[in-house]
């Protein structure tokens, strides 16, 4: 079998895509690789064209394969254009990263638009005119990262379906629905389950009559059929809403999606397809737009600092929008219609953005402070059984090994958030049955999970190859006492970014810390903050990884135990107050401004 011809890579780290080309040098780079090769000497006259069209495929190098590059982005509440939403720990660069020559965590969305499709944007036309020579490389295929992904972008929820939201919730706070239904009962609790569910119903009617007077009258005078598909519209809005905002309805969702799983086993009509990209488009007779070659360009993030390219990307943006909506507004679909799914596309690759942002990070550290090959105690990531409560025994090159996998498949995780969401939204609602079970934790219900686990094992096996030898287990535990049901999945991978975010936010802070005179201090009875940053960072790769999760730590799902529970023991750490010093607050995803 031939082999599968790589993309190319800057010429300078050879690790991240090239976004520019020097025309002096004739090489290409990556932005802050051609930043810091150019700022000075003769170097700094050389003039760079940026990159409007793809890069020709290159024979596979004999290097070993490198992980995915990061395509991330942040859960939306706010009314404004998420696309412009960008974490905060997003637009920082460490001394570490200037160090090590490798590029800010802040990964723009790589949108590679055509040349002859972006003077297609600014000329009106997509055709080839006569004057024009066709490009040397083959047309880039429209969104061909999100091509086959179309179908689990949630859309985003209009003025009238937040509305609805806030009625939901209101009715979810109020409902003590598992508190009365998780309960083991020595008869049959299908009535409490049915009078339960007939409460909320009352709840839901209740609260839109009381925020709408004209659609609540009309909603209790209506059939119990009509009511039936409000409450089936109404919940798909609470689901669609979560997958796009995991740190909203924390409180909630979780009651929500089992008060449905019993819906279904009364036979009650409230469980309805979220609705996607794709669902919405296909159901407007548009499903050609996701074929646009101007849909990368229409949806692509905002991200450079530098005011007169950011100008020209909000351009670009603006033009490409604009083309698109010409060629497609119709009766069937309004304008508004498609600025709502350029809208839900862009808050997808926001979502990607800020959820694989802080791994990436993390992961460029690894690699630059530490390494395969052990230099000295203060970088040897040793680990032997029992010390400090591990239950590993590794040599530097395997627990670095370990790390480096461990972050690697984190990585793929959060870029297939929204397929683990479909999936896990479709065996919590599916005919699979679940029982009450004590699994240590209290009673929770547990229920197979064979889409999840389709999902999680065909990235698991992605990553497995692409990094070679397997450092641990690769056991992932589904429908056990520890992950009951795929909400526990799904709660447990989206504690990623709220885990590695903050430890991120204060080593980005270190320096601005140390420069502060009123902290200078302090970060100089530490040690400075080049120490400080390293003791960081070589007690988490130790101590969060030294698998005291469960099967001794190395299975799937035991990693990210142990890393959770290097979280609880921060405030034992002697750099505890570093992190306070910098703004920590905690773990949980809830930050104060």
């Amino acid at each position: 079998m031939a082999d599968t011809p790589a993309k190319v890579f800057c010429a300078e780290c050879e690790d991240q895509e090239p976004e520019v080309r020097c025309t002096d040098c004739d090489e290409l780079f990556c932005r802050p690789c051609f930043q810091q090769q150019h700022h000075k000497g003769t170097r700094a006259q050389h003039t760079m064209t940026v990159l409007l069209g793809e890069i020709m495929p290159q024979p596979l190098a004999s290097a070993p394969p490198q992980p995915p590059a990061p395509v991330i982005a942040a859960p939306m509440e706010s009314t404004a254009p998420a696309s412009e939403a960008v974490p905060e720990s997003s637009t920082t660069e460490s001394t570490a990263d200037a160090e090590a020559g490798g590029q800010s965590h802040l990964v723009r969305w790589a949108t590679v638009v055509p040349t002859r499709i972006y003077r297609a944007i600014f000329s009106g036309s997509a055709e080839h005119t006569s004057e024009e020579k066709p490009v040397d490389r083959p047309l880039a295929q429209p969104s061909k990262v999100f091509a086959e992904k179309f179908a689990n972008i949630p859309v985003r929820l209009t003025p009238r379906e937040r509305a609805l939201l806030q009625v939901l919730e209101g009715a979810l706070t109020v409902s003590e629905y598992t508190d009365k239904v998780d309960v083991l009962y020595r008869w049959d609790k299908s009535k409490i389950v049915s009078d339960e569910l007939d409460e909320v119903a009352h709840f839901v009617c209740g609260l839109q009559f009381s925020n709408d007077l004209k659609s609540g009258t009309a909603l209790l005078a209506a059939s119990s059929k009509k009511q039936d598909a409000f409450m089936k519209e109404i919940f798909e809005i609470g689901r669609r809403y979560k997958i796009m905002n995991p740190d909203k309805m924390r409180g909630t969702y979780g009651k929500l999606m089992y008060m449905l799983q019993d819906a279904v086993g009364d036979r009650r009509d409230y469980v309805g397809q979220i609705h996607t990209v794709e669902s919405f488009l296909c159901q407007r007779g548009a499903g050609d737009l996701l074929k646009n070659p101007l849909l990368d360009a229409a949806t692509t993030l905002i991200t450079s600092v530098d005011p007169g390219e950011r100008e020209a990307q909000l351009l670009l943006r603006q033009k490409a929008t604009e083309a698109v909506l010409s060629e497609y507004v119709s009766e069937q679909l309004p304008a508004e219609d498609i600025a709502l799914v350029l809208s839900s596309i862009a808050d997808s690759h926001s979502y990607q953005l800020s959820g694989a942002a802080p791994v990436d990070t993390m992961r460029r550290y690894l690699q630059t402070y530490f390494g395969p090959s052990e230099q000295d105690s203060a970088r040897s990531l040793r680990l032997s059984y029992g010390e400090d409560g591990s239950k590993l025994s590794h040599k530097h090159r395997e627990q670095y090994t370990f790390v480096l996998q461990t972050l690697t498949l984190w990585h793929s995780i959060t870029q297939e958030m929204f397929g683990l969401w479909m999936a896990a939204d479709r065996d919590l609602l599916g005919r699979q049955e679940y029982r009450l079970w004590n699994t240590g934790q209290g009673l929770n219900r547990v229920q197979p999970c064979p889409n999840v686990s389709a999902a999680i094992h065909a990235i698991l096996s992605r990553v497995q190859s692409a990094c070679g030898a397997w450092v641990g287990l690769s056991v992932v535990h589904l429908g056990d006492r520890d992950v009951p049901n795929a909400l526990m999945f799904i709660d447990k991978y989206t504690q990623i970014p709220r885990i590695l975010g903050p430890i991120v936010s204060v080593l980005d802070r270190l320096d601005t810390l140390a420069a502060d005179p009123s902290t200078a201090v302090i970060i100089e009875k530490h040690g400075g903050a080049a120490r400080i940053r390293l003791d960081i960072l070589q007690d988490f790769f130790k101590s969060a990884f030294n698998g005291d999760g469960d099967d001794g730590g190395s299975c799937i799902d035991g990693r990210l135990t142990s890393t959770w529970n290097w979280c609880s023991r921060l405030a034992k750490k002697s750099f505890y107050d570093i992190f306070l010093l910098s703004g920590f607050q905690g773990f949980d995803g809830s930050f104060k401004a």
